[in-house]
């Protein structure tokens, strides 16, 4: 009975290839939030609080706020929840959320228009699950106004009542970066075009009938069943009275994560992979990289990142090192890289503390804007909470670190419990310095991202990596699993996280907080009290995942 009242368009369905990709901040020229002639409702969703989304076009067609679990200000996680993102925008998380405005759909139907939003989902297996989504829970067809994700990872679905409607295949919504999606609608030439990114998709020739859907416009909104709803980020969504070209569509320049790495690398090669990937997402514009930290305490870890660091182009990174590292770890590769590769500090050994050099970046950058990627020990990150105030912040700690940063992801645990099986271990990261595990698990004011050693260990990477002559990051898999082998992926998945999300390949476990129950740092997530912070649940197979972070790793330097 449902699937029937979509029957009349469906019988639309391009197939027509994609050609090039072009990612949101990469589209158009930007210009300014209102030149589009004829704006007629613009919802930017950077309110940040409330129950109300504003619209800063012309009519005042505000939005409610309905269902989200929470409309306070700044949740600060990257993707898992319900309300307000730090990074203005909307979290969805795909039950109830949506956001019902006060624009009547009538206002479209003797017009041109174009609808436009930026969008990320994460769940590539859901079906019907709206950008815009006044559906067919009334079983009238001419009441649909859909506009959302359709079935698998790659494919929208238009559906406009009376106007007309189609099935487009599209590059993918679930890659945990952020898209612009356009329906453009040209009463003169009587089409209806998909745009993704910049790039027209499909093409609906000889569109003679007239919009009939009444109600107002729902951002988020329903698909077949009250289900069937959005599940990920959607942000600045225009409509306009004027058919646009891509020229004139919305161009945002999308914050880009600014990432400070905190790692032990010379424990394992998988932060070779991470640091890879983490430079990856530089030379995508989606990272900046402000600074890494060494928490491992082995003297060649220093010249060892700085080496990768340099491989790919950003040889200015600062290093800071920990001192006084209860774990002094050794390692077949650091000495070798550090030697075989031109770095900085293998002649300038002298590198700043690194709670100081944590002090003197988060001091400098704009609040709630710094996202922390701990893969190693947590001793740097506790003693940066018991820091005092000094030249480069008036501010302790705790205060500075809930001022400047957004989130901090972390390597480590075992989720929901560590000491049950089929591990039954308290993880590597944790028990080595569990004062400093407790400390940040504790009193660490910031939402919580924790990925777990469940999460990595089946995620396997690094095989296709060659020229150790010329990479080291190749040179130190190579000595550590040997050429043309594969190692686990705790730390490359933890960076993933941390830049795209869940990307639609993990869901987020929400909804309690985490407790370290013993000396040895065992974990186990608890129901109460409720705090920010979730953990990463296997969702997609794990060789999906392995073949993104695979194609990070081996990806060359930017040119």
């Amino acid at each position: 009975m449902k699937c029937l009242r979509f029957v009349r368009f469906f019988a639309f369905t391009a197939t027509a290839a994609f050609t090039g990709t072009v990612s949101a901040q990469e589209s158009v020229p930007n210009l300014s939030a209102n030149t589009a002639p004829s704006t007629l409702a613009y919802w930017k969703f950077a309110d940040g609080s409330g129950s109300v989304a504003t619209d800063s076009g012309p009519n005042a067609y505000n939005g409610t706020l309905v269902s989200f679990q929470s409309t306070a200000a700044d949740q600060g996680l990257p993707s898992g929840t319900s309300g307000w993102s730090s990074e203005q925008r909307l979290d969805f998380n795909g039950t109830a959320d949506e956001v019902s405005t006060s624009l009547p759909l009538t206002r479209l139907a003797n017009s041109s228009f174009t609808l436009e939003a930026y969008v990320t989902h994460n769940d590539p297996n859901q079906t019907w699950s709206p950008i815009f989504g006044n559906s067919d829970t009334s079983g009238i067809e001419p009441q649909i106004f859909f506009v959302g994700k359709n079935q698998g990872n790659g494919a929208l679905n238009v559906n406009l009542g009376g106007l007309g409607g189609f099935t487009a295949n599209v590059p993918t919504l679930t890659d945990g970066r952020v898209h612009h999606i356009a329906v453009v609608y040209d009463a003169h030439a009587k089409t209806l075009t998909l745009y993704y990114d910049g790039s027209k998709i499909f093409t609906q020739s000889g569109v003679t009938g007239k919009l009939t859907t009444t109600s107002n416009l729902l951002i988020g909104g329903v698909g077949h069943d009250s289900t069937q709803r959005w599940n990920g980020f959607i942000s600045n969504v225009r409509v306009t009275l004027k058919a646009l070209n891509p020229s004139q569509f919305l161009s945002v320049p999308y914050p880009v994560k600014n990432l400070i790495i905190d790692t032990d690398m010379s424990g394992d090669v998988d932060d070779c992979g991470m640091v890879a990937i983490a430079h990856q997402f530089a030379n995508n514009g989606e990272a900046r990289i402000l600074a890494t930290m060494v928490n491992d305490g082995d003297p060649w870890t220093p010249a060892c990142l700085d080496a990768i660091n340099t491989y790919y182009g950003r040889p200015n990174i600062p290093i800071g090192v920990g001192r006084n590292l209860p774990v002094t770890t050794t390692s077949p590769y650091t000495q070798q890289v550090a030697q075989s590769f031109p770095n900085r500090v293998i002649k300038n050994p002298n590198l700043p503390d690194a709670v100081e050099l944590y002090r003197q970046i988060l001091a400098a950058q704009p609040d709630h804007s710094v996202v922390i990627v701990s893969t190693g020990f947590l001793t740097n990150i506790s003693n940066l909470l018991k820091s005092g105030p000094d030249q480069y912040s008036s501010l302790n700690g705790v205060d500075l670190v809930n001022q400047k940063v957004s989130y901090a992801a972390i390597m480590g645990g075992v989720y929901p419990q560590s000491s049950v099986p089929p591990f039954n271990f308290a993880e590597f990261n944790y028990t080595n310095d569990p004062t400093a595990t407790l400390e940040v698990v504790s009193n660490f004011p910031r939402p919580l991202v924790f990925d777990g050693f469940e999460i990595g260990v089946n995620i396997l990477t690094g095989s296709t990596l060659v020229d150790p002559q010329t990479n080291p990051v190749a040179l130190a898999y190579q000595l550590y699993v040997g050429a043309g082998n594969n190692r686990n992926s705790w730390d490359p998945s933890c960076v993933f996280t941390a830049v795209r999300g869940l990307a639609g390949v993990w869901k987020a476990q929400t909804g309690g907080s985490l407790t370290i129950t013993d000396a040895k740092a065992d974990d186990l997530w608890v129901s109460s009290p409720v705090k920010n912070q979730l953990y990463l649940v296997q969702y997609s197979d794990p060789s999906v995942v392995a073949a993104t972070l695979e194609q990070l790793i081996t990806a060359p330097p930017k040119k």
